[in-house]
């Protein structure tokens, strides 16, 4: 990466500056990794910045877009979540869930070849689970290394990076990581998951280990030495793990993919079977299976058994390959291993394996004693005649033993192929009742009982004719028996009880797929109904030979008829077509059930998230708007607390400053309230009504200020000071004369003991204030100036008898000359006990 294409850290980035970049975690030859914050939704993100070389390729931003959207749909648990993508500043981004817990990388470097199996395998399983997710979106990583499994705060792995696909913009070159590229890639053949498989192959070898599974002087080297040999087994490097374990691991690498699992459904089972049973420390060494070969045969090694040669008529005997069994016994193998290579089909997944060739020993018995039979009948001339009738006589002993003993060949192996495939469909049954009854459990709280009974339709036709043309009630209860003694007990299911089904529209897909399985059970069920008949023919044929006693010739002939007879119904019941409907209908269902089940449970477990992140985001509105509301509870009654303080606090004033009408002390009272600094306003209830209160005090002076103006020369003509001259007012007292008599009278005195006298004024000045007085008053500051005489004749001039009255009348007087309803709402907050309804009708009908 070049200088001028590094971003400066931190910055804003993004289309909008949307998103924090904090800081570089990592860089590589095609852009680098920052830690941020999506300030929008304020979550921590990683942004995966790419060089601007790539933002001006079209083809590529187009390929990155698409690879991006795609991954943006993979929602799984084991994957680092893409939030978003972009360009800006010429370089294609994406944001991804942020992921703090390290590397399996990191884990590596610190552990080297300690680090734990147990936990090893648990990242790589969790990893497969992942690319399962992805493979069933048609989606492949294409780049599976240590360094892109990153782990969360639980140790719970993430899969990053996925988007190299949409990178490989050159076709002249080859993508992905030297130690784990799978072979096919190498060769530029068309890839797929298995591609994937390899990958996590070689970094579960490595973290195994401590060491590649290939190696070399550069990366050329180890690319190439995949081509020469296999990579030595891991047990070899480190003697603890178990054979399975090496049998997982080297089958992930298998250098053909079809050698390789055939699904990751089948990986994860293996990944299931080892870290269950195959983790723990060798003990001993499993026999390897024992194998038969023969011209113009096929190897099929049966694991743990014996194994043996099946004709295959027409190949040429050097078309013959030999399938290694699986070391351990462990792995995901099927009982009959293919050793052709080639990869599986539908059709043989049906097939469940050639079960039909576990009797075929019996039958190569029977052919033999057959032949033996034939000769025992032989008659040999001799000179000696009663030499000759004794040799004759043990002949025909002979011919009976040995017929004998082939008829209970055949009684053993009609019995023993009758239990196994009772076996076979009762376990087809079985695995049917396990996946509805797992479906169930799995969609239960999202589906009613009567849509879930719906899974198990009605016995088919088949079956029902099956049952009914062989009169088989009693009999297969009978073969459920020998099952059982056999260990292959069959389920017991019951009908489904009968309900009003839903319209077909409304079925989930899975009801319709448990139909499919179960009518594949029905059909083994069928099958076996008539192989059972057939066998039991054969086995009532073979007891007859209970009633021929003796050795002698015509005895000799009745077992012989018996074997045939007996042979001949075996023969035609294994070459029934319904063989081969129990081996599809078992392959079918035990493959195609545990599929079935993952999905529904990844389905179910999909929309449970999708319903616990609807319920946390309702729950946290509500926690939120009950947040809200406690806040403006408690705002309410703050201010309520505030405003009952702010008049408190004026009621408090008039014993400390308005009987010496120090109005500026008032202020500051009020003001010292609002600002206390132990609780100090918050509201603006509160400081509204400060400013209310200060409102007053601000009225009751400008009735002291507007007599104190026009006071200079005014001869009073009311009571105690008629006749009496003013001849300076300051703001401390009145200079008044009469005659030769002179008095200083303070504003306080004047207020307490001439409140006639300042009736005289207020009524002059301030009443009449717009034709009187210097200079003339204004409609406000006479409205004011009547609600500030009213307040103090009702707060100060308390005991005149009259200034209640008095303060009430120009009150009403302010309000109906000011014809506002501002001053109409002040004077009702200032004097609640006086009734205003009269006024309010009087401007009512004034402005009429």
């Amino acid at each position: 990466m070049s200088e001028e294409q590094l971003i400066a850290v931190p910055c804003q980035f993004g289309e909008n500056g949307n998103f924090l970049i904090e800081r570089e975690m990592g860089c590589g030859g095609m852009g680098g990794v920052y830690m941020g914050r999506d300030k929008m939704l304020d979550r921590p993100v990683a942004v995966k910045i790419m060089l601007r070389e790539y933002g001006k390729d079209a083809a590529f931003v187009e390929k990155f877009k698409k690879e991006a959207q795609a991954a943006a749909r993979l929602i799984h648990p084991n994957i680092a979540q893409i939030y978003s993508y972009g360009i800006s500043d010429g370089m294609p981004y994406i944001a991804m869930e942020l992921v703090a817990g390290g590397s399996l990388y990191q884990l590596m470097q610190h552990y080297g070849a300690k680090l734990d199996v147990a936990r090893t395998l648990k990242i790589c399983e969790q990893v497969a689970q992942a690319l399962r997710c992805a493979a069933d979106q048609g989606l492949v990583h294409g780049d599976i290394k240590p360094e892109n499994i990153l782990l969360d705060a639980n140790g719970n792995a993430k899969l990053v990076d996925f988007g190299l696909a949409a990178m490989q913009h050159d076709s002249t070159e080859i993508w992905g990581t030297p130690y784990y590229i799978a072979p096919e890639k190498v060769r530029k053949l068309p890839i797929d998951y298995r591609a994937d498989m390899y990958s996590l192959g070689g970094t579960l070898y490595h973290a195994l280990t401590g060491v590649p599974p290939f190696d070399g002087a550069d990366a050329a080297a180890v690319v190439k030495a995949r081509f020469g040999a296999p990579p030595r087994r891991p047990s070899e490097l480190r003697p603890e793990l178990t054979p399975q374990i090496d049998e997982l691991v080297m089958r992930m690498l298998a250098e053909s993919p079809e050698d390789r699992y055939p699904t990751f459904e089948a990986l994860l089972d293996a990944f299931h079977q080892v870290m269950t049973s195959g983790i723990a420390a060798k003990t001993a060494q499993l026999a390897s299976p024992r194998t038969v070969t023969s011209a113009h045969s096929r190897r099929i090694v049966l694991k743990g058994r014996r194994t043996m040669a099946i004709k295959r008529p027409g190949a040429a005997a050097d078309a013959d390959v030999e399938a290694p069994a699986a070391e351990g016994g462990g792995g995901n193998m099927p009982p009959f291993a293919r050793t052709d290579g080639a990869a599986e089909s539908d059709e043989e997944e049906e097939s469940g394996g050639s079960i039909v060739w576990k009797a075929v020993g019996a039958v190569v018995g029977v052919l033999a004693v057959a032949g033996l039979i034939a000769g025992g009948l032989v008659w040999y001339k001799a000179a000696d005649k009663a030499k000759q009738e004794r040799e004759v006589v043990e002949q025909i002993r002979k011919g009976a033993e040995l017929a004998r003993a082939s008829i209970g060949k055949t009684r053993e192996a009609a019995a023993k192929f009758s239990d196994e495939f009772g076996s076979f469909a009762a376990g087809v049954v079985q695995t049917c009742q396990k996946t509805s009854d797992e479906l169930a459990a799995a969609a239960k709280d999202r589906y009613p009982a009567n849509v879930l009974a719906l899974m198990r339709p009605p016995k088919s036709k088949e079956l029902l004719e099956a049952e009914s043309s062989t009169n088989v009630v009693a009999s297969a209860q009978s073969s459920a028996a020998s099952v059982a003694t056999n260990g292959a007990k069959a389920a017991s299911v019951p009908a489904p009880a009968p309900s009003a089904p839903p319209a077909e529209g409304e079925l989930p897909s899975f009801v319709k797929d448990m139909n499919d399985l179960w009518t594949r059970a029905y059909t083994a069920q069928a099958a076996i109904i008539r192989i059972q008949h057939g066998m039991r023919a054969a086995i009532a044929a073979c007891d007859k030979a209970k009633t021929v006693e003796g050795d002698s010739e015509e005895a000799l002939r009745k077992l012989e008829a018996i074997n045939n007879e007996a042979k001949d119904l075996y023969d035609q019941t294994k070459g029934l077509p319904s063989v081969e409907a129990v081996q599809k209908a078992k392959g079918y269902v035990n493959s195609r059930g545990p599929k079935l089940v993952e999905k529904v449970k990844r389905q179910m477990y999909e929309a449970k998230m999708r319903a616990a992140r609807e319920a946390k985001k309702k729950a946290a509105e509500a926690e939120e708007a009950a947040k809200q509301k406690a806040e403006e509870e408690a705002r309410k009654a703050a201010a309520a607390d505030e405003v009952g303080r702010a008049k408190a606090c004026f009621e408090g004033l008039p014993e400390r400053y308005f009987r010496s009408l120090d109005w500026k002390g008032a202020l500051r009272a009020l003001e010292f309230v609002e600002k206390d600094p132990v609780k100090p306003f918050t509201t603006a209830e509160g400081s509204l009504q400060i400013k209310t209160e200060q409102k007053k005090v601000a009225m009751m002076e400008s009735v002291q200020t507007i007599m104190q103006r026009n006071l200079a020369n005014y001869t009073f003509g009311r009571a105690e000071l008629r006749g009496w001259v003013c001849r300076k007012a300051t703001d401390s007292y009145l200079d008044i004369a009469k005659g030769d008599r002179t008095r200083k009278l303070t504003w306080k005195k004047f207020y307490d003991e001439y409140p006639v006298n300042m009736s005289e004024l207020i009524n002059k000045f301030i009443r009449h204030g717009r034709e009187n007085g210097r200079p003339r008053l204004t409609q406000r500051t006479q409205t004011e100036a009547l609600l500030g005489a009213a307040l103090t004749l009702r707060i100060i001039c308390v005991n005149e008898p009259t200034a209640a009255k008095w303060g009430e009348q120009l009150a009403k007087e302010a309000v109906k000359g000011a014809n506002s309803t501002y001053y109409f709402n002040l004077a009702k907050e200032f004097f609640p006990d006086i009734d205003f309804s009269e006024v309010a009708k009087e401007i009512e009908a004034e402005q009429i």
